[in-house]
């Protein structure tokens, strides 16, 4: 075996390395000349009003529902038709048919798949209170073991005489259509041009004994509600009037939010309210019906399950998704991308990012990894000793919030992106890429160019990609390295471990 390693203190001084390129993904590339869906078909295959409830049409009515605003539902209704054409209008940027088409189910994909949201991010609290140990163990007893509460008060759950900002039942999970409101956000700060970002999720789920611990009655956590503050031009926005934009700006122009009260829209909480510095997005004025258990998730894989497009197939819609004209989407994770590109226009994928923080576990406090290397956050080297044997520079000494964590790994994937980008001569899927960046990640920036593993380097640049891929395996034979085989080859991002 090859020996393993990660440093960060080989790597190439910032200003050395090649810059990324602009990755010009479907969204932007050409769209204005696509004609709208169903072109191979005369719309005979296309889903539409007067198509029949089904499965799938819940689940474009889930994914979409930050484009206008959607209730699960398995009717194709006005409300779904109007989303479908702002889905097209403003991330296809085709011709509004308002039609679902094979062109549509794979930009749902490509969307889903760029935007994803992450629901550790959405946990509870209380399994780490900050409060005295004293206290904590007081509390341990009533603390949900898992993030997602304990299914307290079931005998509320859709009892429709009690009103849903009162109901105490905690729901298993996230309501998957908040998750993809806040992904449609990410996408529509982006598609605005805003000066706005996402900086993280402040509050998620909240249970019962985090509610008691801070005195706090609110129901809306219970799975049905996100506090999300936000960077502004790369700084955290810490003012009223910031959060009061964003809420015009984005919630109510493009996910179509309106204030608590209004039956079946997602809904807001004014500034008035409480929701001072961050923006409160909830779906608590859903109909009972739609807020069963079922739509509530606690797994990432949870989060969107198959591709839609697989969904589609196994449910029959061969023929819809079979009718896919000029859309060409630029993901490549698929097996049915059609060319492998410069590795210089491409950078981690989010999957990759949930790939690896899932492998690397966040840590608030400094700790000393399996090499006995001081490390905290998702993974990030403070010094190639024991966290014991040196100083704890200033900025870890309280450890990190998870966004913060986030920020610092960010910057530390760049680096093993341009590594790719430096080293990799030949062009390359988007998981064949994400492969390599994972690999580098753990065995430094140099793994390849130095010649720690000659076969995999060579077969790479002679483009035998296979035979690339099976020297994962000689270079450490882990379950890390079998998933990154998995990845390089199939696009199969597992990281079950």
């Amino acid at each position: 075996f090859y020996m393993i390693h990660k440093d960060l203190t080989l790597l190439y001084p910032p200003a050395t390395l090649p810059t990324i390129a602009e990755n010009k993904g479907a969204v932007m590339v050409g769209r204005e000349k696509i004609s709208g869906g169903g072109d191979n078909c005369g719309g005979k295959f296309c889903i539409t009003k007067d198509s029949p409830n089904s499965k799938l049409i819940r689940e474009v009515n889930i994914r979409l529902a930050g484009f206008g605003g959607s209730v699960p539902t398995d009717e194709f209704s006005n409300n779904t038709e109007n989303m479908i054409k702002q889905f097209q209008r403003d991330y296809m940027r085709v011709a509004e048919t308002g039609k679902i088409c094979g062109n549509v189910l794979k930009a749902i994909d490509e969307f889903c798949d760029k935007y994803i949201e992450q629901i550790n991010d959405y946990k509870c609290p209380c399994q780490n209170p900050n409060n005295s140990k004293e206290t904590e163990k007081a509390s341990i007893a009533s603390r949900c073991s898992e993030g997602w509460g304990k299914g307290l008060y079931s005998d509320q759950y859709l009892k429709s005489s009690i009103a849903e900002p009162y109901r105490k039942y905690e729901y298993p999970g996230m309501h998957r259509s908040i998750l993809w409101a806040v992904s449609a956000m990410k996408f529509y700060l982006e598609f605005s041009k805003s000066v706005y970002s996402k900086y993280d999720v402040n509050r998620g789920y909240r249970c019962w004994a985090d509610n008691n611990f801070h005195s706090r009655k609110s129901t809306n956590h219970f799975g049905k509600a996100a506090d999300i503050r936000f960077n502004k031009n790369g700084e955290r926005a810490k003012l009223a009037s910031d959060a009061n934009k964003i809420r015009t700006d984005i919630f109510n122009k493009y996910l179509n939010a309106k204030w608590w009260g209004n039956p079946n829209f997602f809904t807001l909480e004014k500034e008035s309210d409480g929701a001072v510095t961050y923006v409160h997005v909830d779906c608590r004025d859903f109909e009972v019906k739609y807020l069963e258990n079922k739509y509530f998730v606690k797994t990432q894989n949870s989060v969107m399950g198959k591709s839609i497009v697989q969904l589609a197939n196994d449910l029959g819609f061969k023929d819809t998704c079979a009718c896919i004209g000029s859309f060409a989407s630029n993901d490549s994770t698929k097996n049915n991308s059609t060319e492998r590109v410069d590795p210089k226009t491409l950078k981690a994928s989010e999957k990759l990012v949930i790939f690896m923080k899932d492998w690397e576990k966040y840590k608030k406090m400094p700790y000393n990894d399996s090499k006995f290397y001081c490390t905290v956050g998702y993974g990030h080297l403070i010094k190639k000793m024991k966290c014991e044997n040196i100083t704890i520079p200033s900025e870890f000494q309280n450890g990190l919030t998870e966004a913060e964590a986030s920020e610092l790994f960010k910057k530390d994937i760049k680096v093993f992106e341009l590594a790719v980008q430096r080293d990799v001569t030949v062009k390359l899927y988007q998981r064949e890429f994400d492969a390599l960046v994972d690999l580098l990640y753990n065995t430094g920036a140099y793994f390849l160019s130095t010649n720690k593993a000659p076969k995999l380097y060579k077969n790479l640049l002679d483009e035998k990609y296979e035979e690339a891929a099976k020297e994962f395996l000689d270079i450490e034979n882990t379950t890390r390295r079998k998933q990154n085989y998995e990845m390089f080859i199939n696009g199969n991002y597992d990281s079950k471990h």
